[in-house]
């Protein structure tokens, strides 16, 4: 069994905000493992379930709770939080994710912007906002920059300035957050449990309707104006 509180430095009787403020300063690190993000948010940070976890940890490590020097180092020898952590404890988390195969293929065939949330969302149910933030800020500068690729398209008839943007987009996301997340997945949880796609693809579908909507109109006031 892991002892949680020794991974945040935390003492037994640490309180829910402090729990919280160790978690964030531990998802920041390098190589901080999502399945112990998931446990302290299962196990810490819910009442009656920290009291069970308490006591089952006071069976394990009776020393933790009667000295209050316990070093922390003492159990970092034993346990290696970068490691796969295979213990009993951590054996039911199995995350929910959209295949990071089958998102590559989405980021291609459908749009690069479906790619980036759909790993930020799978970054996030792994514990790790810090990489999800990324893609979501991506995603939202894909959106304005297809915009202004959309309006140099109507204004020069330069309709390949479009598919080039596009192929430069999946390029980038794939490099800066796609490739990591595929070997990420593949590396420590091949066992997820699969997202079903039906939102996705409403979601991608409302987005594409959105987007000609747009360029339709767009495209119709450049005419007005004597413009395309």
């Amino acid at each position: 069994m892991v002892n949680l509180y020794q991974i945040l430095e935390l003492p037994i009787d640490a309180t829910t905000v402090e729990i919280n403020v160790a978690l964030r300063k531990y998802q920041q690190l390098p190589h901080a493992n999502p399945k112990i993000v998931r446990a302290v948010d299962e196990w810490l940070l819910v009442g009656a379930t920290r009291k069970r976890y308490n006591a089952r940890l006071r069976a394990e490590f009776p020393e933790f709770f009667q000295n209050d020097e316990y070093e922390i180092e003492e159990i970092a020898e034993e346990y290696d939080t970068e490691s796969e952590c295979e213990y009993d404890f951590f054996d039911t988390y199995t995350p929910k994710l959209w295949s990071p195969n089958k998102v590559a293929v989405a980021a291609v065939v459908i749009s690069p912007v479906l790619g980036a949330v759909l790993t930020a969302i799978n970054w996030r149910e792994l514990g790790r906002d810090d990489w999800a933030t990324p893609q979501q800020l991506w995603a939202k500068r894909f959106v304005y920059a297809h915009f202004v690729l959309a309006i140099l398209a109507i204004l020069t008839s330069w309709v390949w300035v479009l598919f080039l943007g596009s192929v430069l987009a999946v390029w980038w996301w794939w490099h800066g957050g796609g490739r990591a997340q595929y070997r990420f997945v593949n590396a420590h949880f091949a066992d997820f449990v699969p997202q079903s796609w039906r939102t996705a693809l409403i979601g991608a579908v409302v987005g594409w309707f959105v987007y000609l909507l747009a360029a339709f109109f767009m495209l119709l006031f450049a005419v007005l104006l004597g413009l395309a």
